[in-house]
């Protein structure tokens, strides 16, 4: 039995990818260390998290009729070539194509990591860098975005995005799918 405290450290702490992990780590580098060396569950906590971002992606844009723009950002969406691979693998629906050379190459940097060709133009973009890449896309009037980060406040990226867009109310619909 499990008072308040214990069940709220629980949650917190030993639940996600610790968990799918039989507690290995949260630690998305150990998680790929162990992976890598055949630890089954890492792998399981891999796909588990790269699986429910997707389908958390596709949840808003079908909620957003559909998405222009994803950005990958924050930690894992900045750094991490493989997360952002699987994620955009399972949205291949979506018409998105990842670019794989340009996203292996990319860490802590700002680029599209998807296709000329995809339908989604993917992002991924080191926090609050967002202008320069914005400009690059050429997304057109209207965009429909969709921000996946693991930041404790993803609606600061949305802020970031309208600032760069100079406050117009130009954004069609916006939705943040929070990793976690």
């Amino acid at each position: 039995n499990l008072d308040v405290a214990g069940l709220l450290a629980m949650l917190n702490k030993k639940s996600g990818v610790f968990g799918l992990s039989k507690g290995l780590s949260s630690d998305f580098r150990d998680l790929w260390d162990g992976a890598d060396n055949g630890n089954e569950y890492a792998q399981v906590a891999l796909d588990v998290f790269c699986y429910k971002v997707a389908k958390y992606v596709g949840a808003y844009a079908a909620a957003m009729n559909g998405v222009d723009v994803i950005c990958f950002t924050a930690g894992l969406g900045e750094n991490d070539c493989k997360i952002r691979e699987m994620v955009m693998s399972n949205l291949g629906y979506l018409g998105i194509t990842v670019n794989a050379e340009v996203n292996n190459a990319t860490r802590g940097k700002e680029a599209i990591i998807s296709t000329a060709d995809s339908k989604v133009t993917c992002l991924a973009i080191p926090t609050n860098e967002e202008l320069a890449i914005w400009n690059e896309a050429g997304v057109g009037e209207n965009p429909r975005i969709l921000v996946a980060s693991e930041r404790t406040d993803p609606a600061f990226h949305v802020k970031q995005i309208l600032d760069i867009l100079d406050g117009k109310e130009s954004v069609q619909q916006w939705g943040v799918v929070d990793g976690k």
